[in-house]
C-alpha cells in the first residue's frame, strides 16, 4: 500500500531537534566551514554553496569531511570535536568522501585533482592514485572499503564502480548509473541506468552473482541508494525533473521499496548540494538525514533521527 508522508520541516525542527547531533559551522579550528558567497579567489567559478561533503560513522562517533579546510574530523555523539586530521599538502586538494583503514589510515577521494590520497593518522600523505589499472580516474566521488581489504570507488565521470587491491591492483569495474553505492558485510549494491530504465544491482560478494530489480522511478533526477534496513528493502532518493515554472525545483525525495515496489514516499526539502550522502547510518541501524539548520545563535550542520518506515511518530515529526 502506497502512502506519502510530507515532511514538514518545523514540524521536524520542533519535535526531533532534541534528538539530533548538531555540529558547528563557522571560521575557528573547532568549526566546520561553508562558502555560501561569490568568492574571487580560489572557489572562483565553483558551483555555490561549498561545505563538508561526507560524514560517516565509525563506532560511536562521527567523521566528517571539512573539505574547505582540507581535513577530516572526528566528533563524539554529542558533537563535540576530538580530532582533526589535515592534509599535510599546500597544494589545492578538495576531499570529498573518505574511508578509514582498520590500521588507521585513510583513503580520501580528492576531487579537485581527480585522485586518490591515501594519508596516515597524522595526515601526511603516502600515496596518491591517478590511475588503476589503466582507468584514469576523472571523478572520484565515493569510495568504500570491502570485507576482503579491497577498496571500491565510484568514478562519477566515467560511470564506472572500480575495484582495487590494496596494493592498488585494479581487481574489477562496473557500469554504474548515479554517484552512490552500498556494501554490506556480503553483498555491494549499485544503480544501472539503459533506456530510461533504472535498476539497483545486488552483487554477492562471495561468488559474484548479481540480481536486480527495476526501479519504479521515471523523469527523475540524481538517483542514489541511501539506505538498506532490510531483505529486499531500500531507500532510494531523487529529485524529479521539474516542470516548466515549478517552483519545487530541486525537491529532494525519499522513497522505501520492498522487492521493487514502492512502500513508502517522502519529501525530503532541498538539501544543500554539497552533502554526498543525505542519509546516513550509524552501526545500531540509527538513521540521520543531514541538513543545515539555524538556532538561536549561529548556523549547524544537524542530523536529524529518521524512522525508515518514514512515520512522524518514530522520527520524531
Amino acid at each position: 500500500m502506497n502512502r506519502t508522508s510530507i515532511l514538514l520541516f518545523f514540524m521536524l525542527i520542533n519535535a526531533a531537534s532534541v534528538f539530533a547531533i548538531d555540529l558547528p559551522i563557522g571560521t575557528s579550528s573547532a568549526e566546520l566551514a561553508i562558502k555560501t558567497e561569490a568568492d574571487v579567489g580560489e572557489y572562483y567559478g565553483k558551483g555555490l554553496p561549498l561545505g563538508p561533503a561526507a560524514l560517516r560513522f565509525v563506532g560511536e562517533n562521527l567523521w566528517v569531511s571539512d573539505s574547505l579546510n582540507k581535513r577530516l574530523v572526528e566528533f563524539d555523539a554529542q558533537g563535540k570535536q576530538l580530532k582533526s586530521v589535515a592534509i599535510a599538502t599546500e597544494s589545492h586538494v578538495y576531499p570529498e568522501d573518505f574511508v578509514i583503514l582498520p590500521d588507521g589510515d585513510f583513503w580520501v577521494c580528492d576531487v579537485d585533482n581527480a585522485a586518490l590520497l591515501k594519508i596516515d593518522a597524522a595526515g601526511k600523505i603516502l600515496e596518491k592514485l591517478t590511475e588503476i589499472g589503466g582507468k584514469k580516474l576523472a571523478w572520484p566521488a565515493r569510495i568504500e572499503l570491502l570485507p576482503s581489504g579491497n577498496l571500491l570507488v565510484l568514478d562519477y565521470t566515467l560511470g564506472e564502480l572500480i575495484e582495487f587491491s590494496a596494493d592498488a591492483k585494479l581487481v574489477m569495474a562496473n557500469a554504474v548509473h548515479g554517484r552512490s553505492f552500498l556494501v554490506d558485510t556480503d553483498s555491494v549494491c549499485y544503480l544501472t541506468e539503459k533506456n530510461a530504465v533504472i535498476k539497483l544491482v545486488t552483487r554477492t560478494l562471495a561468488n559474484g552473482k548479481e540480481s536486480s530489480v527495476t526501479l519504479p522511478l521515471t523523469d527523475v533526477l540524481d538517483t542514489e541508494i541511501l539506505a538498506h534496513p532490510a531483505a529486499n528493502e531500500f531507500v532510494i532518493g531523487f529529485k524529479p525533473i521539474p516542470k516548466e515554472d515549478d517552483q519545487a525545483s530541486g525537491l529532494y525525495m525519499l522513497m522505501r521499496i520492498a522487492d521493487g515496489k514502492t512502500v513508502a514516499t517522502m519529501q525530503a526539502g532541498f538539501p544543500q548540494p554539497f552533502f554526498t550522502r543525505l542519509l546516513i547510518s550509524d552501526d545500531q541501524k540509527k538513521h540521520f538525514m543531514v541538513r543545515l539548520a539555524q538556532t538561536s545563535a549561529n548556523w549547524v550542520l544537524r542530523l536529524e533521527p529518521i524512522a525508515l518506515d518514514f512515520s512522524f511518530e518514530k522520527s520524531g515529526g
